[in-house]
């Protein structure tokens, strides 16, 4: 009979407690309900006249107000909706007159444009040049790993890279052609090359001769600076012999990189195993002065 009172005194209070905490969360449900509001939109950056999706899957919800923030009140679940001009809004939803939930969404002006790879292709050229300058031209696009280039003239060369030099000895207007595996047609770019001004050795058909040993005393000379073989005496050859003493002229390094002349041969001169592929000169009208570099070079694995 004791063992029994004891059992009763443990047990009582313990049922007790378990009924009182059932029917607190019983009365909590009754009449408050799940208090979280469960609302969503599926984007909050979007364009003006772009549709996005708003829903409430909050349990306890039967009355709703949407308010878009610009004059559009909405009083459905969810929906769809877009905004009509650009700005950033403020989406204010109200669930059943009291518990409110916000969302901010930011609109642009811009419709948004698919990019084409092939619609971006483009040559980077000048469109006037002189008769026996060394010009350069660019592809500048993405997703091309072909490419071929006409420059009217019927001149031929290695003309399969991204990027190429090219001297027309004609003085007229040409077609700059530029063919990849991504293009149904070539991209054109029209150039005129005016005649040049003949500077004293350097009539007729010899010009380019003349300019291709520029292009080869450069190269050795500056494979020496690369070489760290008296850089003073080097540099100092070129500035004087080609660069007119401006030392500012621009240096294209493997076509996207670039310095003035001074600053890329101190470079070199530090750098360690670069080899000289190929030196291009861009002379002025008299054919005297050089007034750019077009370089190729590489790091050599020793």
């Amino acid at each position: 009979m004791a063992s029994e009172n004891f059992d009763k005194k443990i047990y009582l209070p313990v049922i007790a407690i378990l009924v009182v905490a059932v029917a607190v969360l019983l009365i909590k449900f009754v009449f408050t309900g799940d208090k979280d509001v469960n609302a969503k939109i599926s984007k909050n950056a979007l364009y003006v006249n772009e549709p996005f999706n708003f829903e409430d899957n909050s349990g306890f919800a039967h009355k709703w107000k949407w308010e878009f923030g610009d004059g559009v009140i909405s009083y459905d679940r969810g929906g769809q909706y877009h905004y009509s001009h650009p700005g950033t809004f403020m989406l204010r939803l109200t669930i059943n007159d009291k518990m409110v939930d916000t969302f901010f969404v930011s609109v642009r002006d811009t419709a948004r444009v698919e990019v084409v790879q092939d619609s971006i292709m483009r040559i980077d050229g000048p469109a006037v040049g002189m008769q026996f300058e060394n010009l350069i031209f660019r592809a500048e696009g993405k997703g091309a790993k072909l490419f071929r280039w006409e420059f009217g003239d019927d001149k031929k060369g290695d003309t399969r890279d991204p990027f190429t030099f090219h001297t027309f000895d004609q003085p007229g207007n040409y077609i700059v052609e530029l063919y990849t595996d991504i293009n149904q047609y070539p991209i054109r770019l029209p150039i005129k090359i005016l005649p040049a001004f003949q500077g004293v050795g350097m009539e007729g058909p010899n010009a380019n001769d003349k300019l291709g040993k520029f292009d080869e005393d450069f190269k050795i000379h500056l494979q020496k600076i690369a070489d760290h073989k008296n850089f003073d005496d080097n540099y100092q050859y070129l500035v004087n012999k080609y660069l007119c003493n401006n030392e500012k002229i621009v240096v294209v390094v493997n076509g996207q990189k670039y310095n003035e002349f001074f600053s890329y041969c101190a470079g070199l001169h530090y750098d360690n195993n670069v080899y000289i592929q190929q030196v291009k000169v861009a002379v002025d009208t008299s054919l005297t002065c050089v007034k750019r570099l077009e370089i190729a070079q590489q790091k050599q694995n020793l």
